[in-house]
């Protein structure tokens, strides 16, 4: 192997480390290992050309390790399409692996007018204004995101109500990068000017640790009068969900487990992402049959598909919803899901490539409008939340109707036992401490649970088994979050404060020579 490949395969090796720091496995020194490595060796980088190829091959490992759980879904119907599964399992982290490489690129050129903590510095802001970058374009995908080292720690993740997540982020590759200044030339060099940012950046992680245990220490512990729910995470196959033969027996699952001991008390049922395998507006009879055991005064809230028809009875649109269901038998209200999945739910440049989507029926769903605050008889107004809709900051309120509780329903059966359902959880967890709203998540095949809004986890389930969850409703925080106030201009101002001491630090540094010679 030569030297190059040696190279590119360490800075990989150093992405894999940043990704076992993640959830589920959350062993987070090995990001400080991965990050002051990945940092070194933009450092040692011949060109702007050669820091762009080594922060490519960081991505490639990093995101390798992170999605490979994607290509699980490819196994649902492997017939068809289990020739994509090398292209989902290397193809996608190589494409996102551009953004890692443009992060290393950018930090290989601020070396030229920055060193020691003032280019850690740079390096931490550039990475958070790339890793926001990846949850925006392109439909955004802001999976696995640094700040989620932290997700282990209730404590860290208070952190995330005043900054949101890539606040969170923007510290932890800040702090996790400094250690690469103990390491000159190849060889450890610890003086007191290297070791005392080192110092400062972890006393600052520390900090934040303390004042959310404070925060943890003063947290309301309160719920909503006279709201039961009943979550159900009913275990269907997801091979035979779809299945003509299984539908009825699908929708007896749910309607047995919702009825099931303690069924008197309970005031809201909760059902998963499209637990209901048909087109609700196309069958009255299904209506009829929810309604029956349809709390009264209460509801049940499940997911659905839902259709509009033209006047000659052709399917016009079809959506991924979340519909409520009374005794009356009436859709009461409804979400249309807005973010939908590339080739999941859509195929992109449908007129050019010659792919179908890997959901059932050859229809693309069509878009909602957007986040939506919506009512339930008995029950605090509530945003729902489609599947991996969750997983975008700032993105998952109506704010001009702000609701009092989210709703998540989602299938994560497409994956198996992988690491994608467990890192999904944590994003849910992560959206609840950010703007300070509780957050109901019902999975078909888990983990469904019930979240406070400080993150903490009321209940919850065990991924891949089928099971019934009965939970009060946790209130809202009384006192809105900075967070959920301001969104993403906090963690803007704290870039642009770092970058401006920097660069006024830099400048002084450079008239002090100046004087001197």
């Amino acid at each position: 192997m030569n030297k190059n490949m040696k190279k590119n395969f360490l800075a990989a090796f150093y992405g894999i480390l940043v990704t076992l720091a993640l959830p589920p496995v959350n062993l987070f020194p090995l990001a400080i290992i991965g990050f002051s490595g990945f940092f070194l060796m933009i450092l040692a980088a011949t060109s702007r050309k050669n820091a762009f190829k080594i922060g490519w091959w960081f991505g490639f490992g990093h995101f390798t390790a992170g999605l490979y759980w994607i290509a699980f879904a490819l196994l649902v119907d492997a017939a068809n399409f289990g020739w994509l599964i090398p292209f989902t399992v290397f193809g996608i982290p190589a494409v996102i692996a551009v953004y890692t490489a443009i992060v290393a690129a950018l930090t290989w050129h601020a070396a030229k007018f920055f060193k020691g903590w003032r280019l850690v510095v740079i390096f931490s802001c550039i990475w958070t204004i790339i890793e926001m970058l990846r949850g925006w374009l392109f439909t955004g995908f802001p999976w696995n995101l640094a700040g989620y080292i932290w997700t282990a720690s209730d404590n860290m993740l208070q952190f995330t109500s005043l900054t949101g997540i890539w606040g969170l982020s923007l510290v932890t590759v800040l702090a996790f990068g400094m250690p690469a200044l103990l390491v000159v030339s190849g060889q450890w060099s610890v003086t007191r000017k290297s070791l005392t940012p080192v110092i400062i950046t972890f006393v600052l992680l520390l900090g934040i640790f303390f004042w959310g245990g404070y925060r943890l220490s003063h947290a309301e512990n309160q719920f909503v009068p006279y709201v039961k729910l009943r979550l159900v995470q009913a275990n269907i196959p997801q091979n035979m969900k779809w299945e003509e033969e299984w539908r009825y027996s699908t929708v007896q699952k749910y309607l047995d487990m919702s009825q099931s001991e303690g069924f008197e008390s309970i005031t809201h049922i909760i059902w998963p992402e499209t637990a209901l395998p048909f087109v609700i507006s196309e069958d009255a009879a299904i209506l009829d049959v929810i309604a029956k055991i349809a709390p009264e005064n209460g509801a049940v809230i499940t997911g659905t598909l839902r259709a509009e028809y033209t006047e000659s009875g052709v399917m016009k649109d079809m959506w991924n919803s979340l519909a409520v269901i009374t005794s009356k038998g009436k859709l009461y209200s409804y979400y249309d899901k807005s973010h939908l999945v590339p080739f999941g739910e859509y195929v992109p440049f449908r007129s050019i490539l010659p792919l179908e989507k890997i959901t059932k029926g050859s229809i693309d769903f069509a878009e909602g409008d957007g986040p939506k605050t919506i009512s339930a008889p008995g029950f605090p107004s509530f945003s729902g939340l489609v599947c991996y809709e969750v997983i975008f900051p700032g993105k998952v309120k109506d704010k001009s109707n702000l609701p009092s509780v989210l709703i998540n329903v989602t299938n994560d059966a497409w994956y198996g036992n992988t690491a994608g359902p467990y890192q999904h959880f944590q994003m849910t967890r992560t959206r609840a401490v950010e703007e300070g709203i509780p957050l109901i998540r019902v999975a078909n095949n888990g983990i469904s649970g019930v979240i406070d809004g400080y993150g903490r986890v009321i209940k919850k389930t065990s991924l891949s088994t089928t099971a019934i969850l009965d939970s009060e409703l946790p209130a809202k925080i009384s006192t809105p979050t900075p967070y959920s106030r301001h969104g993403n201009l906090i963690v803007i101002f704290l870039i642009g404060i770092l970058l401006v001491i920097s660069c006024l630090y830099h400048f002084h540094i450079k008239d002090e020579v100046g004087v001197r010679g």
